[in-house]
């Protein structure tokens, strides 16, 4: 077995990784490979500053979750061990074969020899404070939904974390659950779940602001849960939260529910700040209502008063799905091209409109007014972009062609508009979310790359158009160089009467992905 393992360690690894931008879905069992080969030198880097980040936090007094083995290996593995339980997961996100991930059952007597090799490395790495976060099946199918199977897939996995380290605790996303109900049954569910030691998994209630699964499952058939508040799908800039529904439904988790804690899943920062904020001063009882606590807010965001009492009551009504503004869409005649933008505002776009008017005349310049000054603005930019969309696309169909000229000449002006006022606001500018992966780099093939994999992310999200704006963000330089060359090609074909959807679609594929290339102009393969 050790001669074994030996020669498993000479696979070249790095191309089963994903590049840094995709990891998060590496790392649950979804893609392989999108981007790859992973540099060494950001491995060394992430190693130190990993080491870093869990010193501080324990100077915090902070418990890190550092991750455990879950069973995803790489291909190669299988032909090494052919006798060993690994099948193919199902393909994900519409990405190709050569995309797909491979799942080592934990019952497999290859399974628990890595998991301590893994441990015992992470631990003379970064120490233990015994809570490994890990995720067996996240949005792909497990090699049996027989209830039996999945009991003993999840009491051998943790077994296998607890013959290491007795004191585990294993921290589970409970967003399966509600993602796949087709197939987590209550049957399925709650053999999972009692199939590890009563209190040794919690599960994060993932997407409570539209279903809490905690309330579906007997609060999670015992085990400790953690409610969590969602709010953003691949980082969008909307403003969305349901504050008065949420608010009763932590009280609601917390009084009867029985909820261990409270969290956050989001999956980007730097919009609806002081939603996440609230959010989490939930886990203090600290007798402060709802109320006073926007009055507070108002002091911290130097606004007017009874400003965020208002925002609560008539803009934050609703949550988000994977939801943008059209500006950020593939463009479309009507309506909305996806479901990764397509949104229904819950207000009248005066009313947000009126509320931005009142910040304005408000005045000061605090750092933290003019975020809210770029990111309500820009949402109010982008609720007047659909109705000029609509008159445009009624002119072109009408044959008004010099009012649908002026109107398309408005929607590019609006555009501009939009990027400028983004530019305000430094958590709002592409240039510094692509200068952050820069700085990684140690060559310039590996800046070119880190460009690259920063701006597939944020915009065609890999090879597979299933996911085409997933990550949408309407920022200064995205909406300038990207969103805008979409509209303009749009309004060209509308223009000229050669409009047709799927030409057009493929025509703006490869847009997409000509302007993704030459951000990362003279890309060529780091990793080797």
């Amino acid at each position: 077995m050790h001669e074994k393992r030996n020669t498993v360690s000479t696979i070249k690894y790095r191309h089963y990784f994903t590049g840094p931008a995709h990891l998060p879905w590496h790392r649950m069992c979804n893609i392989d490979g999108v981007d790859g080969p992973l540099p060494q030198g950001w491995i060394d880097g992430q190693a130190k500053l990993q080491q870093q980040i869990v010193r501080r936090e324990r100077q915090l007094g902070m418990q890190p979750v550092l991750p455990a083995f879950a069973g995803h290996v790489p291909a190669a593995l299988a032909r090494e061990y052919p006798q060993a339980r690994i099948t193919p997961v199902s393909l994900w996100g519409g990405f190709s074969e050569q995309n797909r991930c491979y799942f080592l059952s934990p019952s497999d007597s290859l399974y628990a020899p890595i998991q301590k090799d893994f441990l015992e490395e992470q631990k003379r790495l970064f120490g233990t404070d015994h809570i490994y976060g890990f995720d067996l099946f996240n949005e792909v199918d497990a090699p049996s939904w027989d209830p039996e199977t999945l009991a003993r897939m999840a009491r051998d996995a943790y077994g296998s974390v607890a013959a290491v380290d007795p004191e585990a605790r294993w921290l589970q996303m409970g967003w399966l659950f509600h993602y796949d109900r087709k197939h987590w049954t209550p049957e399925n569910i709650k053999a999972y779940l009692q199939a590890v030691p009563q209190g040794k998994v919690t599960l994060l209630d993932y997407y409570t602001e539209h279903t809490p699964v905690w309330k579906n499952t007997e609060a999670f058939y015992g085990q400790p849960y953690i409610f969590c508040y969602l709010g953003n799908f691949g980082g969008n800039t909307r403003l969305s939260g349901p504050f008065r529904r949420e608010s009763e439904r932590i009280a609601e988790a917390l009084c009867q529910g029985g909820a261990a804690g409270i969290g956050c899943t989001l999956e980007g920062f730097g919009i609806n700040r002081w939603f996440y904020e609230y959010t989490l001063s939930r886990a203090w009882n600290t007798g402060i209502s709802d109320d006073e606590w926007l009055s507070g807010l108002d002091k911290r965001h130097h606004s007017p008063e009874g400003f965020w009492k208002a925002m609560a009551d008539s803009i934050y009504l609703r949550g988000a799905a994977s939801e943008g503004v059209l500006m950020c869409d593939r463009p479309t005649p009507e309506g909305f091209h996806s479901w990764r933008v397509a949104h229904k505002t819950p207000y009248a776009p005066e009313v947000l409109e009126r509320a931005y008017q009142r910040l304005l005349d408000h005045g000061g310049n605090s750092v933290i007014r003019r975020a809210d000054l770029a990111q309500i603005g820009s949402q109010v930019l982008g609720n007047r972009f659909p109705v000029l969309r609509d008159r445009f696309t009624a002119a072109c169909r009408a044959g008004r062609k010099e009012e649908a000229q002026a109107i398309g000449q408005e929607m590019l002006s609006l555009l501009d508009s939009a990027d400028a006022l983004c530019a305000t606001h430094p958590e709002m500018r592409m240039d510094r979310w692509v200068q952050a992966a820069e700085r990684w780099a140690a060559t310039p093939e590996e800046k070119a790359y880190y460009r690259h994999n920063a701006w597939h992310l944020l915009t065609t999200w890999g090879d597979s158009e299933r996911l085409n704006d997933y990550a949408n963000r309407l920022w200064s330089g995205l909406t300038s160089t990207y969103y805008k060359a979409r509209w303009a090609l749009f309004i060209e074909r509308m223009l000229s009467g050669t409009y047709e959807r799927e030409s057009f679609d493929r025509d703006c594929w490869e847009l997409e992905n000509r302007i993704v290339t030459q951000q990362g102009a003279d890309v060529r393969s780091c990793g080797n």
